[in-house]
């Protein structure tokens, strides 16, 4: 090539003009209105559609088997010995700061490990809060949060990153008894506490939400349990939902949801 361009064989390439980009075209919305209001629906396809309707609300609930089995998440002897001596460690560095403390109670969560700290006498609580990166450093982990006070206590809690994380099955939430007595609508599932209480919270109750992380942090996990356990607590007549899909992945295996309004778009 360099050798034709230098004996002037091959041209320069000619100018083109610039393409001129088309105007977006706004696609509306699909329609939300019934099968009777639709004039190019014949009679039979109303009859049959309505016949589809009646089945899908007599058979809900769904089985709860279809989530799955229910797990009872347990810790093994040598986890606990492990906290206890992450426990040990804590008091340890406190004291080389200066602050006298004890540890009343060791809580094992699912993925943080609670470290509630009785402090002594003359200790304030804002010195504690202080040394939040010195005790990440002494105990080479990621990150630790301090709770001082620990609500309706007299603790100071200490949370570290579990050393074995325990996963919650979208089924134990669920089956339990404050998803099945909950007065919200729109459950969304959110998981345990530390103390391993199931947390459920109403959509309706925080109209505005934003999941963000990192890749692989667990964003579509959530919210395919948040749109399981919104679909598990309403019929198909209660509600209706309108996925977007900018990946065209995440919400294709909801096209035959009987609570959608259109196929993902």
């Amino acid at each position: 090539l360099i050798t034709s361009l230098d004996e002037g064989k091959m041209s320069a390439p000619e100018k083109r003009e610039p393409l001129k980009r088309q105007k977006k075209i706004r696609r509306p919305l699909p329609s939300i209105n019934t099968i009777e209001e639709s004039p190019a629906i014949k009679p039979d396809q109303v009859k049959d559609s309505n016949q589809s309707q009646h089945d899908e609300i007599a058979n809900f609930p769904p089985p709860i088997d279809i989530y799955g089995a229910k797990q009872v998440i347990e810790f093994d002897k040598d986890l606990i010995k492990s906290s206890e001596k992450q426990g040990k460690q804590i008091i340890s560095s406190l004291k080389n700061y200066g602050v006298n403390a004890s540890i009343a109670k060791i809580v094992n969560g699912a993925s943080v490990t609670q470290y509630q700290l009785e402090l002594a006498p003359g200790v304030k609580v804002s010195r504690i809060l202080e040394l939040a990166n010195d005790l990440a450093m002494s105990l080479a982990v990621t990150s630790v949060r301090i709770e001082a006070p620990i609500w309706g206590t007299h603790y100071a809690g200490v949370e570290v990153p579990a050393l074995e994380r325990k996963i919650i099955p979208l089924r134990n939430i669920i089956d339990s008894e404050e998803f099945i007595n909950s007065r919200a609508k729109l459950i969304m599932p959110l998981g345990c506490k530390i103390d391993g209480e199931i947390f459920i919270q109403g959509l309706e109750s925080m109209p505005h939400i934003l999941i963000a992380g990192s890749s692989g942090a667990g964003k579509s996990v959530f919210i395919n349990s948040c749109i399981l356990g919104m679909c598990a607590n309403c019929r198909p007549d209660e509600l209706k939902l309108l996925m977007i899909d900018t990946r065209q992945t995440d919400f294709a295996i909801y096209e035959n949801l009987s609570h959608l309004i259109a196929t993902p778009i």
